[in-house]
């Protein structure tokens, strides 16, 4: 499988809404860590997430140099190595094990999934955060960043509740975050297209109610559409 290289990864950096400071999954996930654990975060980019939590035992596993070196410059704990190296040094080490945005570009998934648990205490937390394919996003069509070699894997909850069939965990929980002010307009946009795709595919003449009644006719066929 085509996944992206760390000079591709380098190159999206680049965009200020690629490595975002504040997430809403940061401030949720982070009351599931308490000040005397052990974390250990895949993918931790510049490390903001470390900002999030109260623990002082921190652990980042990058493999973006650029970004590695900027979070040791804020004095992180920061390791070039891949998960399935670093369990094999660091196995039941960590309380809590997380990765946020990390596993959907992943061609590996089984391996990463069972190192992450490796590294884990006995009782240890996992938290996995993926764009979700029971969003809007799954009418998403033709998104250059939804496909190899960035997104390798697509995750719904089913998916997830799955994994207790492969893996000793238990599903404790999942949580979608609401829609998200940088998103807004990426939804209004995809809402729009599936609408009017929807209006195509039926046959109706969309070129005859935009002539006979302009935009403000056409907004209820938009509408109904969405609720049907």
């Amino acid at each position: 499988m085509i996944t992206g290289s760390e000079n591709f990864y380098e190159k999206l950096q680049v965009f200020d809404w690629y490595y975002l400071e504040e997430k809403n999954e940061y401030d949720y996930a982070s009351q599931f860590i308490k000040p005397s654990n052990s974390v250990l975060e895949i993918g931790c980019g510049q490390g903001s997430f470390s900002k999030k939590i109260s623990s002082k035992n921190y652990t980042g596993l990058e493999f973006s140099q650029k970004a590695k070196d900027l979070a040791q410059s804020n004095k992180l704990n920061v390791i070039n190595e891949s998960i399935q190296s670093h369990a094999m040094s660091y196995a039941e080490n960590y309380d809590v094990v997380c990765a946020f945005q990390v596993l959907e570009h992943i061609g590996d998934v089984h391996s990463f999934i069972a190192a992450s648990i490796a590294c884990l205490k006995p009782g240890g937390i996992l938290i996995l955060s993926v764009p979700s394919y029971d969003s809007f996003s799954r009418y998403v069509s033709n998104f250059f960043l939804d496909m190899p070699p960035h997104h390798v894997t697509g995750w719904t909850d089913k998916t997830f509740k799955n994994l207790t069939k492969y893996f000793l965990v238990e599903n404790v929980e999942i949580w979608h975050e609401p829609l998200q002010e940088v998103h807004k307009s990426f939804y209004v946009t995809t809402v729009i297209k599936l609408a009017l795709f929807k209006l195509l595919k039926k046959g109706s003449s969309l070129l005859g109610m935009v002539r006979s009644g302009g935009r403000n006719r056409l907004n209820p066929y938009l509408a109904r559409d969405l609720i049907d």
